[in-house]
């Protein structure tokens, strides 16, 4: 269980101000109203703090313990139900049409494509297989036994601490995205996780691994995780969206290191922030990206980033209209296999872009995700 529940001076006095000045360049930068900050390791929270504000009509501020829509982060949550059922013998992972582990991996067809209705079919096979609502599964067998006492399907009643956006609320499957949450629940969460409290420690080894395609290709996306390498270390995150707020969480598979990010920023991409804080917090040991915030990778494959936008105009102008800017995120390497992972920003939106490629640089595949 989490040690504290109050900012905690376990950082340095340099680590915490490079913490906040990253933040507060990130909320300046994307017009973020407030955001909500939670650092741990194992289970001490190391770093605790609200910026900004929860209301701004009312000029409340934000402060660790605000609660936001965690959008997506919800996947996490189904994915651990599924497991343990499977435990318990009543699903088996190879089983249903679609199969369990293809709707928790996102793959089908041998092609994999992040869609939420993957993740509101495992919430239906779990009311069907356990009865009553997901919502109520999700109660009585995560956030009470937890003791996550501020994580809720949907916004909580009284909306005590709540973040609020002028966005209109929209519904959303709650085992896809529909849970609501704050920085110290999340951390105690990825902490459980970890811990085996939650499920079985084989259980989130195997929510920790990517899927493959039959091809043999890794997917980079495990049981409601994304799986990569920040700066040496492998890490299971996942983003959250849902209109008005914005999200990320992260747990280093190496040593316990969990960062929770929840703000009522409306889209915003939190996955750079957290890389920047996380390489505060623990000093890189390789540089898949420079550690330096804001900075170019040191290690970009140019042949690659020109390879892959030529690929991508053509792909999704349509959708998305035209590529303004492709930045390389991170290298993990499978054998012979290369997986480099690229922001890409569009005229209509951002997605993630994971490119695979072998020794000769001929790409294999390209991938792309919200």
């Amino acid at each position: 269980m989490i040690a504290a529940l109050v900012a905690a001076a376990l950082l340095s006095a340099a680590q915490s101000t490079r913490v906040d000045s990253i933040v507060k360049v990130v909320v300046r930068e994307n017009r973020i109203p407030g955001i909500s900050l939670g650092i741990a390791r194992g289970d001490t929270i190391l770093y605790l703090r609200g910026y900004g504000l929860r209301d701004a009509a009312r000029k409340l501020p934000a402060d660790g313990f605000t609660i936001y829509a965690a959008g997506s982060i919800a996947k996490q949550f189904t994915a651990a139900l599924v497991l343990q059922d499977v435990a318990r013998g009543r699903l088996a992972l190879d089983q249903e049409n679609p199969r369990v582990d293809s709707l928790l991996w996102q793959t089908s067809d041998d092609t994999w494509e992040y869609r939420n209705e993957n993740y509101a079919a495992l919430g239906s096979l779990l009311e069907r297989t356990d009865g009553g609502s997901y919502c109520s599964l999700a109660a009585a067998r995560i956030f009470t036994p937890l003791h996550l006492i501020s994580t809720s399907c949907g916004a909580p009643h009284p909306a005590w601490n709540l973040a609020v956006t002028e966005k209109p609320a929209r519904w959303i499957d709650p085992a896809a995205g529909g849970i609501w949450s704050n920085a110290p629940d999340l951390l105690h969460w990825l902490g459980d996780l970890r811990g085996g409290r939650a499920i079985s420690p084989e259980s989130f080894a195997a929510m920790t691994t990517s899927g493959r395609l039959r091809s043999g290709v890794a997917t980079n996306y495990g049981f409601g995780f994304f799986i990569g390498n920040w700066y040496g270390y492998p890490v299971a995150f996942h983003d959250g969206f849902l209109e008005g707020y914005s999200s990320e969480d992260v747990v280093s598979l190496a040593d316990g290191v969990a960062i929770a990010l929840l703000s009522n920023g409306d889209r915003v991409d939190l996955t750079p922030l957290a890389k920047s804080i996380f390489a505060i917090v623990d000093p890189p040991r390789d540089k898949n990206s420079v550690a330096t915030p804001f900075a170019a990778p040191e290690n970009e494959n140019r042949r690659i980033t020109a390879a892959l936008a030529t690929a991508l105009e053509p792909r999704t102008r349509a959708t998305y209209g035209k590529l303004e800017l492709l930045e390389f995120m991170e290298r993990t390497v499978e054998g012979s296999t290369t997986f480099d992972r690229y922001r890409a920003s569009f005229e209509r939106g951002v997605l993630w872009v994971t490119v695979t490629y072998g020794s000769d640089d001929a790409i294999q595949s390209v991938s792309l995700s919200p």
